[in-house]
């Protein structure tokens, strides 16, 4: 018994009493609190949607990554006669926004196998799976607009497609730091939080004024 409370203090696993072996501990947050040997799936209704959404989530990413190389290689504008495929500035913002659907795509993929084995997976996230590889290749584009613009106080040193691309990629992974981002700079350009401030310190103003002329 006092072995047994030693290794539970200590967070050491004690030796199979059979064979004298001490098994590999695994962390608690990768054994999605499960027992040894519980291998069978908490969704038995549910496999065929889960790998469904697997698989087309995993068809953005692919779509993604060969749309990276038609426009690199310029067979996009070969086979279609558009010239304006050949621009560096469409070639760029390709680059933003594919580099953010791989970002976003990465994302979900390592969310759905994150709550399916934590068993927090459900059929009403399935918008979200689906079209977060597309909002976040969308953030990435005007994240890369904003950066050419130099309002985020970034600067460019290589105009190569590996950069755009790399950019694109950590907007669409981090998609919601990079959205804070952008609410900061609304709230520079517009003065939103400014006015939101001024307009609650003129409130308080007047009710202390209010309290103030109030008899005792």
């Amino acid at each position: 018994t006092s072995s047994g409370t030693d290794s539970a203090n200590t967070g050491t696993t004690a030796p199979d009493p059979q064979t004298g072996a001490v098994p590999r501990t695994i962390p608690q947050d990768e054994t999605d609190e499960r027992a040894r040997y519980d291998w069978k799936s908490k969704y038995p209704d549910g496999q065929v949607q889960i790998w469904c959404e697997a698989v087309l989530v995993a068809g953005i990413q692919v779509l993604a990554l060969l749309s990276l190389c038609l426009i690199r290689n310029g067979w996009l504008a070969d086979k279609t006669g558009w010239t304006t495929c050949h621009d560096p500035i469409f070639k760029q913002y390709s680059y933003f926004f594919l580099g953010g659907v791989l970002g976003g795509t990465l994302f979900g993929i390592k969310y759905l196998y994150h709550v399916v084995a934590r068993g927090y997976w459900h059929v009403d996230r399935r918008p979200w799976r689906v079209l977060s590889p597309l909002l976040a290749g969308t953030l990435a584009l005007v994240t890369g607009a904003l950066v050419e613009a130099g309002l985020l106080g970034l600067s460019l040193n290589t105009k190569r497609g590996a950069s755009y691309l790399a950019i694109g990629f950590i907007t669409g992974y981090f998609s919601d730091k990079a959205l804070a981002k952008m609410t900061e700079i609304a709230d520079v350009i517009f003065g939103t939080r400014d006015a939101s401030r001024s307009k609650q310190s003129g409130s308080e103003k007047t009710d202390k004024s209010k309290s103030a002329n109030q008899p005792n």
